[in-house]
């Protein structure tokens, strides 16, 4: 197997050098046979993807996020507690470590780049806890300049960070706390040293939500939070800096017997801001799919089936492709998009990686 990936890995080279093709990291766990982070070419006509190189032994690169001038990339990893910084050569689709910092907290699992490319924040789900570093020239992790704990006066639960993500405007920071079922709304300032205000406008859910990832809707603002443990997701408007609760809707109603856990995972919305889309783990396995109407409220159009564990996906940035990665299959499969009714068709095309859980188009 490492020799085929080796022999594929110098024709996708030759075929890096004359080709437009969008790059797509894969993050992995490496309990198994993974490597770490691997890059591959997506050509969005044939709607296939070819191997180009991968890292060295990267321990659990399970989120990752791109730096705003593209030649940097940064991974969380979740095994060791810390985070890690890469530069990455575009011609040759090679990434190069450059540094690693503590991520001062257990489990980190999002890692994010604020719009100004300053600063990178990461989320740690058993530490309860955010941090936030400054992003050096030559693109490496500087230390930590702040550290921020989730606590509410009336948590009865641990706090689990879970997500961290900037607002279009660059004016706030989400921060989303599974086990104690809240979201955090930070003023955020990337012209200041520290630049997440300490207090937070807190929204709370009801009990056994579990918050756990965010898409944002940049035509205006909304703000659609998808819930992990009760399988829907809240949708709220935001006017004034505020968010206002506009909605609940049914993600998955199944959980696998003997488990309150639902399973949902990731959510995302189309480019052309007409679809959103979330993947849903443990008793169903799939993909809902939901039409935003012109008030920002979501109807269910359908859903698609998808291999076991759909913990991450992506949306190329035509929209022609949804790309899903099942980590119990290790698998990533390709799905066409019908960009009039926003369905998913499975091709049947798909690249084995062992225990794929985050994709990221370059």
């Amino acid at each position: 197997m490492c020799r085929i990936f080796h022999f594929l890995s110098a024709v996708a080279l030759i075929f890096v050098s004359c080709s437009r093709n969008n790059y797509v990291f894969v993050g992995t766990y490496t309990k198994q046979q993974s490597n770490g982070i691997y890059v591959y070419q997506f050509d969005p006509k044939a709607g296939s993807l070819m191997p180009v190189s991968h890292t060295n032994k990267v321990n659990d690169p399970s989120y990752l996020a791109l730096s705003k001038n593209k030649k940097y990339l940064y991974a969380v990893n979740e095994g060791n507690g810390t985070v890690s910084s890469f530069s990455f050569d575009k011609k040759k689709g090679l990434l190069h470590l450059l540094n690693r910092q503590s991520s001062e907290g257990g489990a980190p699992c999002y890692v994010a780049v604020d719009n100004s490319g300053k600063f990178l924040t990461i989320a740690n789900y058993s530490g309860g806890n955010f941090v936030v570093y400054p992003i050096g020239r030559d693109g490496k992790i500087l230390p930590a300049v702040q550290n921020i704990r989730l606590t509410a006066k009336s948590n009865t639960k641990p706090s689990n960070a879970h997500t961290t993500v900037f607002s279009p405007d660059n004016k706030f920071l989400y921060v989303t706390d599974l086990g104690a079922d809240k979201l955090y709304q930070y003023k955020f300032s990337a012209t200041d040293k520290q630049p997440v205000d300490t207090k937070p406008t807190v929204y709370a859910l009801p009990e056994g939500y579990g918050p756990r990832h965010i898409a944002i809707n940049k035509k205006d603002d909304r703000v659609y939070l998808l819930n992990e443990w009760e399988g829907n997701i809240s949708v709220f408007s935001k006017a004034g800096g505020m968010l206002q609760h506009t909605q609940d809707i049914v993600s998955t109603s199944l959980a696998a017997p003997g488990n309150k856990n639902k399973g949902s995972a990731a959510i995302k919305i189309s480019p052309d801001g007409k679809f959103l889309y979330a993947s849903n783990r443990v008793a169903t396995n799939n993909i809902a799919i939901f039409r935003i109407n012109a008030d920002g409220s979501l109807t269910r159009v359908g859903e698609q089936k998808t291999g076991r564990h759909p913990r991450d996906f992506m949306i190329n940035k035509p929209g022609n492709y949804l790309l899903a990665a099942s980590r119990d299959d290790n698998a990533v499969r390709i799905y066409s998009i019908d960009n009039i009714t926003g369905l998913l068709t499975d091709t049947g095309r798909e690249i084995n990686v062992s225990m794929p859980v985050m994709l990221l188009e370059y």
